[in-house]
């Protein structure tokens, strides 16, 4: 259910060409709290998590669903636990898909008369595309059929027909909540938030509060009530649409096209697709080469970034993935109409980013490619200072710099290690001074506008980074931040590392919220 305020702020009204859209009744600042939506069960929409965090309690009796704590236990029980419980339990150590348990749950809430009054009206009214998915067949259509088929046979709460409808609902209208670090934590469906539409330049993001890395989200009191949250990720106009994206959609337009078609069924018209169709057009037709440079390098990356995250597949040897996608970013880098917005680009620095944090012995290049995304990508391909991709870069910054920050070293079995690959990030020109400044450069800069914005919670993780840092060393580190003589010999330490020309480098901060 939408928070009281959310009417203050917005209406459901006819979206030209797109059905229903959320609209705003007044200008809007992340500030505003737009929507709050409470995960408890009375409100009118359905949560549904397997987490996987250890200190979570596993239900003995299933041993699949997953409870904060005994309150939590108890209440879950009474709303829908008892009965889904049984059906769990005869299954396991089987453990049904997300989706659906999530169905499952819901139908079962409905026949025993559980859910809020209207839920299953308004969920059954939700676009479902299921007459598109029926005329696409294939394999996403049997595998939704064969699924629907066995929630009947193991619920009883429904017919298979109810449930494919209810399938197809969910795959059209689910949101996967997720920690600070975008890992995927459960399923949200919410009638009102479903009325949202795409466009591939948001300009509100749905935010999950989180308190910080050390003690987890489930911890945080003041936010125990509260799964998600609408905030702007900009000023926002009276009467434009809010928008959240669907996608990934710092993908090339051709893939997010393809995308939005196969799931969504529709073609997205937003400002940021016709930019990008016009660009390639032109990039097609006055350097063919580049353009079908960009062709394979997708290509090469699309199929090593599979081997990497699908575990159906065969792994392929880290060296030759980190070779390959290391070959090219270097090829990116070095052709003379490169961006750093051009795809894949900032694809291949995650994945390395993410594989080189996996080796032990490699965060001295984990921190090079983090800080390739936090000062050189983020800034050009995501406008906002608050954009979550940049909050989550950063705080993977952050993360890197601690572990081989001297203080760590010194209270770590790792120490030796961590040091050897903290002369190499000094070898490569990231003086100690240096790697002192940044450190709190980054938490003083994402602090200040978050503290602006609703995510108070996201400036708490970074003002405890901050704190991390030392109270002994603050009266030094606040000479630094002031001192012209030390930002200098910063920036250009870390021009050094991360390997830019001086002309492109200039071009970098010119892209820099100071």
């Amino acid at each position: 259910m939408a928070a009281k305020s959310t009417e203050q702020y917005v209406n459901i009204r006819e979206a030209p060409g797109k059905g229903e859209g959320v609209f705003a009744k007044r200008n809007l600042t992340p500030a505003d709290r737009v929507y709050a939506g409470s995960r408890t069960a009375e409100d009118a929409w359905s949560f549904f998590g397997q987490y996987q965090d250890a200190d979570l309690k596993i239900c003995s009796g299933c041993k699949v669903a997953r409870f904060c704590g005994e309150q939590c236990q108890r209440q879950a029980w009474k709303k829908y636990h008892k009965h889904e419980c049984k059906i769990f339990a005869k299954l396991y150590p089987k453990i049904l898909p997300e989706s659906v348990r999530a169905i499952v749950r819901l139908a079962l809430q409905h026949k025993h008369d559980l859910l809020p009054q209207g839920t299953w009206l308004a969920t059954l009214r939700l676009v479902s595309h299921y007459k598109e998915f029926e005329r696409a067949g294939g394999n996403d259509l049997m595998n939704l059929m064969l699924t629907a088929k066995a929630a009947a046979e193991y619920s009883k709460a429904a017919d298979e027909n109810t449930f494919l409808l209810l399938l197809c609902t969910l795959k059209t209208n689910a949101i996967t909540l997720q920690t600070a670090y975008n890992d995927p934590i459960g399923l949200l469906l919410d009638p009102f938030l479903a009325t949202m539409n795409h466009s591939c330049d948001a300009n509100v993001y749905l935010h999950r509060p989180t308190y910080t890395n050390n003690t987890g989200w489930l911890q945080r009191k003041q936010t125990a009530q509260v799964a998600l949250e609408i905030m702007p990720l900009r000023n926002i106009v009276e009467g434009e649409e809010l928008t959240i994206s669907y996608i990934d959609f710092q993908r090339h337009i051709s893939e997010r096209q393809a995308e939005l078609q196969k799931n969504y069924f529709f073609t997205c018209t937003c400002a940021k697709c016709v930019s990008d169709i016009s660009v390639d057009i032109q990039l097609r037709d006055s350097d063919p080469k580049f353009a079908s440079l960009q062709a394979h390098w997708r290509a090469r990356a699309n199929e090593h970034i599979k081997k990497s995250t699908n575990t159906f597949l065969a792994p392929e040897p880290l060296s030759k993935t980190t070779s390959t996608l290391t070959d090219i970013a270097n090829a990116m880098e070095k052709h003379p109409n490169f961006s750093p917005t051009i795809d894949p680009y900032n694809r291949v620095i995650q994945e390395l980013k993410l594989l080189y944090m996996s080796e032990s012995k490699a965060c001295d290049l984990a921190l090079t490619h983090a800080l390739k995304q936090h000062l050189i990508i983020g800034p050009q391909l995501y406008s906002s200072p608050i954009h979550p991709t940049r909050i989550v870069n950063a705080l993977y910054v952050l993360h890197i710099l601690a572990l081989l920050d001297e203080t760590f070293q010194q209270n770590h079995d790792h120490g030796p290690a961590i040091e050897r690959q903290r002369k190499e990030v000094e070898k490569r020109g990231l003086s100690r001074q240096s790697f002192r400044y940044w450190r709190i450069r980054i938490c003083v800069e994402m602090k200040k506008p978050l503290m602006d914005s609703v995510a108070q919670d996201l400036a708490q993780c970074f003002a405890m980074e901050e704190a991390s840092i030392g109270p002994s060393d603050r009266d030094a580190l606040e000479y630094m931040l002031t001192s012209e003589s030390i930002k200098t010999k910063a920036e250009e330490d870390m021009r050094r590392l991360l390997g830019v020309e001086q002309q492109r480098w200039e071009d970098v901060k010119r892209h820099w919220i100071m």
